[in-house]
């Protein structure tokens, strides 16, 4: 039996179109946030990838996540849609879901938290404090601690 060439270029095209897919999304970002106060809002990821953007305070890009699932404070989520790489994650607990980190006179009212990173005091981390590897294969997990002040 003879195959033809278009069948065949067809063939390994969709082998490798196939493999392909298979490698942007080997990678999974596991998110556990623990200490989360209130069911209400939305978490909002702001993923940074260098020390330079850190002290921009723009990040690369972001993400959101409802609180749908949170239970006793904390709340665990997967992101699968981000390119392996090195990476530092600091969120917002947004809890009156208005897009952005509501401040008092100087201080946050929402919650706040680091990629690894327990915020002890009020100084802002540096970007090696919280930064972490996102593997290109398997699951990487980041735990977050949500602050209040």
């Amino acid at each position: 039996m003879k195959i033809s060439s278009t069948l065949l270029s067809i063939v390994l095209v969709t082998i490798a179109l196939t493999g392909f897919g298979e490698s942007i999304s080997a990678q999974t970002l596991r998110v556990r946030i623990e200490g989360v106060r209130s069911e209400d809002g939305t978490i909002r990821l702001g993923f940074y990838d260098s020390e330079a953007q850190w002290k921009t305070e723009k990040s690369s890009f972001q993400r959101a996540a409802t609180k749908q699932g949170l239970r006793d404070g904390t709340l665990e989520f997967l992101i699968d849609d981000v390119a392996p790489g090195e990476y530092c994650v600091a969120i917002a607990d947004d809890e009156n879901d208005n897009g952005e980190m509501d401040w008092g006179w100087i201080l946050p009212k929402e919650g706040f938290g680091f990629s690894n990173y327990e915020l002890k005091g009020i100084r802002r981390p540096k970007y090696e404090d919280f930064k972490f590897q996102l593997l290109p294969e398997g699951e990487t997990l980041i735990v977050i601690k949500v602050r209040y002040l």
